[in-house]
């Protein structure tokens, strides 16, 4: 009887790229027939007398897959491995990068792979991971962080051999914060922001177009933030601390400093910082902020104010219009007569009363002027110009308030006016002229028998105690 023999050229797994492909195996076989069949249907036959050729299918999967062909002839049997690599695995995500405060909060990432096996895993237990199968949604619940200090972690995608990572940091428990400061930010916007920070609303008395918020803040040095609107807008806050000493501790300086405030000055009872910003519309405003912290009878807190720019140049006079601009007690009712005599002045009895005495004035600067004598008769007590043009000393801010211009600012530094005496009364600020030993007042009135009653400009001068 004849021995069966059965003899393959290869018989070692043979390897195929992802893309497929063929290979040929000679077959020695002392018997009339023999056959071929593979275990996968992305395995093909085809053979000749002596030559069995495999062919590969593309894959168009990540998974590497493995599978035999057969080859029997007679009673015996040789088996072939054949394995064929998977597509490269490839991912990617939304971000990769988590930037959080310190409440409790749920991100969403995309995940962008080719492989419906993916995994994720992290290093913390502060940090929970879950996505449904077939998902291509991360989902990372981060605890609220109760320590102060700022804490991190990785999360670690993994996708066949491709593994990517995404950071998360998370803020310690708040200490120090400032308010949100976007001058002209709606109610909506700066609930949002506020909301963002784990804050939330403890008064609203906002109505129609004006109103505030009150915001608990979590924090063990900040009590509350009130925020004020005007017409919609965001106009002010005030920043209250749960202990009076907070507001002057160094990490409240230095918070001021790394937002951009300038310290403006410390008079031991307050301290003032500013910054300046402009918004995308071109709006340029001043932040103001006033540290109330050793105040009588005032209560601790920082009073934040939005102050609008200037638009832009806004032109002034050449020089001040000074008036009659002599205070000295040389001064008397005959010299200030005749002068508004030579000057456009015209007496007006009705408008004048006792020491009192107004001139009507029409030319293209003065309304009107009037001089308010000492009771001697000797100097004047104080007096008054009225002029027109307002833009030639104020532009309105956000407030409706009037803001002296950068125009006629430096036209008072060059007349010789030295830097603003704060005043409580409607003026606001007098500003001292030591050669003339004088103090001006500016500010926008409306008197019923002034301009018919129109807003104009109030010049008045007094003179300097000796």
């Amino acid at each position: 009887m004849d021995i069966l023999e059965l003899e393959l050229s290869h018989y070692s797994t043979l390897d195929f790229s992802v893309e497929g492909g063929s290979k040929t195996i000679v077959i020695t076989t002392n018997q009339k027939e023999w056959g071929a069949f593979s275990n996968a249907e992305w395995v093909k036959t085809n053979q000749t007398s002596r030559e069995l050729t495999i062919n590969i299918e593309p894959n168009t999967t990540v998974q590497k897959r493995e599978a035999e062909v057969s080859v029997v002839a007679g009673g015996l049997l040789r088996k072939i491995p054949i394995a064929q690599a998977g597509v490269p695995t490839e991912i990617s995500v939304s971000q990769d990068r988590i930037d959080l405060l310190q409440r409790e909060s749920t991100t969403r990432i995309t995940v962008i792979t080719n492989n419906k096996e993916w995994k994720s895993e992290t290093n913390a237990s502060w940090i929970q991971l879950s996505h449904v199968p077939g998902d291509n949604t991360l989902v990372v619940k981060v605890e609220e962080n109760n320590d102060p200090s700022e804490r991190n972690a990785k999360i670690f995608l993994k996708s066949g051999d491709k593994v990517r990572e995404i950071e998360v940091l998370q803020k310690g428990l708040i200490h120090y914060i400032l308010p949100i400061l976007i001058p002209e930010a709606t109610m909506a916007e700066v609930e949002e922001l506020e909301e963002r920070r784990g804050n939330s609303v403890e008064h609203n008395s906002s109505y129609l177009n004006g109103g505030s918020h009150t915001y608990n803040v979590k924090s063990p040095i900040i009590l509350d933030i009130k925020y004020t609107f005007s017409t919609k807008q965001l106009i002010g806050a005030t920043l209250r601390t749960r202990e009076q000493s907070m507001l002057i501790e160094p990490e409240f300086h230095q918070l001021f400093l790394k937002e951009g405030f300038e310290l403006k000055g410390d008079n031991g009872k307050e301290r003032a910082y500013a910054v300046r910003k402009e918004l995308p519309n071109g709006t340029r405003y001043e932040i103001v902020a006033n540290v109330i912290y050793d105040v009588p009878r005032q209560e601790p807190r920082i009073e934040f104010n939005f102050i609008r720019r200037q638009p832009g140049p806004m032109p002034t006079f050449e020089r001040l219009p000074f008036g009659y601009g002599d205070l000295s007690k040389n001064t008397n009712l005959n010299t200030v007569v005749a002068w508004e005599s030579t000057h456009g002045g015209k007496f007006s009895e009705k408008k004048s009363a006792n020491n009192f005495y107004y001139f009507d004035v029409n030319d293209n600067t003065y309304i009107g002027r009037y001089y308010i004598f000492n009771q001697d008769g000797k100097g004047l007590a104080n007096m008054v110009c009225f002029t027109y043009d307002i833009s030639k000393f104020f532009y309105r801010s956000n407030q409706n308030n009037y803001i002296p211009t950068d125009e006629f600012k430096a036209l008072l530094k060059k007349e010789g006016f030295g830097d603003p005496i704060i005043t409580g009364d409607e003026f606001g600020r007098f500003y001292p002229h030591k050669e003339k030993k004088l103090l001006l007042g500016v500010r926008v009135s409306s008197v019923k028998e002034v301009n018919g009653g129109l807003p104009s400009v109030m010049m008045m001068f007094l003179p300097m105690q000796e």
